[in-house]
């Protein structure tokens, strides 16, 4: 048995139970609950790319086989470019998934994961709760829509969080719909950072962008509810990525 075979018997018997709810509740935006996804934002060392990707695809293809929602991986292309975010639906965290008399070796899992660790220099790992009334695309694909993804991350000043949800949600995602700038998400960091740390995902055809006929007095309001501000810029790796919607 292949290491990716293995790693799919793990998954597999690891979400038993969950796939349901994981393919109906945890996509970006698909209906009115909360859903929950994994931001996973991993930077390589010099010269293991090659190495990480065909990991990275043994990887992705476990979470197909296993029958996963989505599992995303964008290539980031401003600053770093040897940096990636992977994407992936959130479950339970203390759980039990499957009885502990169908676990399997956890030997299997541990070295994949140990010749991963080989080749990273540093990663990071969020969760996130999905808005999905913070969309533009109220009934938008779990698949990206474009082929670039430009990430906002704002963190709002101290005791002005609530403030800015309802900006999110009262000023600029009704101003997006209405400029129809396209597909554009919200989630707000609730494991790993700040919970008032907001990500606004805008998938783009490419850079520089279409501009947005928006109201300037408007992004000016948000700004001012913001303590911090940072913009990357990434592509999305079909090659290693699949949607099962």
């Amino acid at each position: 048995m292949t290491i990716r075979d293995r790693i799919a018997v793990l998954i597999r018997l690891t979400t038993i139970g969950l796939l349901l709810t994981i393919t109906t509740t945890l996509a970006w935006a698909q209906d009115d609950g909360p859903g929950y996804v994994n931001f996973r934002i991993q930077t390589l060392k010099p010269g293991k790319a090659a190495e990480w990707e065909k990991l990275r695809k043994e990887q992705s293809e476990g979470h197909r086989e296993a029958g996963r929602a989505f599992y995303h991986v964008y290539q980031r292309r401003r600053g770093p470019a040897d940096t990636f975010l992977i994407v992936w639906p959130a479950g339970p965290i203390g759980e039990t998934e499957a009885p502990i008399a169908e676990q399997a070796d956890s030997t299997v899992a541990e070295s994949w994961y140990n010749a991963i660790g080989a080749t990273l220099d540093s990663q990071l790992v969020l969760t996130l709760q999905t808005y999905p009334k913070l969309s533009t695309l109220q009934d938008g694909p779990v698949h990206p829509s474009e082929k670039f993804l430009h990430v906002r991350i704002r963190t709002a000043a101290a005791g002005r969080s609530d403030d800015f949800h309802k900006w999110l949600r009262d000023d600029l995602i009704p101003d997006l719909r209405k400029a129809d700038v396209g597909d554009v998400r919200v989630a707000r960091v609730v494991l790993g950072g700040s919970p008032r740390t907001w990500v606004t995902a805008s998938f783009v055809p490419g850079w520089p962008e279409p501009q947005a006929d928006v109201d300037q007095r408007m992004l000016a309001k948000g700004d001012a509810l913001a303590a911090t501000r940072t913009d990357y810029f990434y592509e999305f790796r079909e090659d290693l990525s699949f949607s099962n919607d």
